[in-house]
């Protein structure tokens, strides 16, 4: 098994986001990630934006961050959901520097709190419990499959960071809640 090229370790969330939730290839949401960092820098040096709607980066907005993160979320049970030919594959999309443990460590790095780490984690193991693998004749079979998705999950619960006393207790409850229900 050969190592991530160094171009596709620690890829930047909003990255992770768009390959994940994209149908195109990998490298095409690339190349097109790496253009639109190049425009933005050389327009940055052209001068301020007239514009009151550029003017304002709405991307770091709570809302517009959850729902670009629940998009990704579903768009990544998506794709385990599909079928895989050998077991090396789905440990690429569980593994990889695309799959869930990458997202889940992206995410852990640009969260602004241990709450914020917790509830997403809780919400990516979530979404992980709920794939329903498609059986395909000459594919990895779906029980194999989904021993290797409860693989990851128990790699992610010992992600989620302890919460202090001064997190809420609804945030504890349901955190605890996720982890009790995807492991009966």
């Amino acid at each position: 098994m050969l190592p991530a090229p160094d171009e596709l370790k620690q890829l930047p969330l909003d990255l992770l986001i768009a390959i994940l939730s994209s149908a195109r290839p990998l490298h095409r949401v690339m190349h097109d990630y790496l253009r639109r960092f190049e425009r933005s820098g050389k327009l940055e040096s052209e001068g301020p934006s007239i514009d009151p709607h550029q003017r304002v980066d709405t991307s770091q907005f709570l809302l517009q961050r959850t729902r670009r993160i629940s998009w990704a979320l579903g768009a990544l049970r998506k794709r385990l959901e599909r079928p895989v030919a050998t077991l090396e594959c789905l440990r690429w999309r569980l593994r990889g520097p695309v799959g869930v443990t990458a997202l889940a460590e992206a995410l852990i790095r640009e969260s602004r709190s241990d709450e914020e780490q917790a509830f997403l984690i809780a919400e990516l193991v979530l979404e992980l419990s709920r794939a329903r693998v498609e059986a395909k004749e000459g594919c990895v079979p779906p029980a194999v499959h989904l021993q290797e998705i409860r693989q990851v999950i128990a790699e992610l619960r010992r992600l989620v960071p302890a919460l202090g006393s001064n997190a809420p207790e609804n945030l504890r409850v349901y955190v605890e809640s996720v982890f009790d229900a995807v492991a009966t």
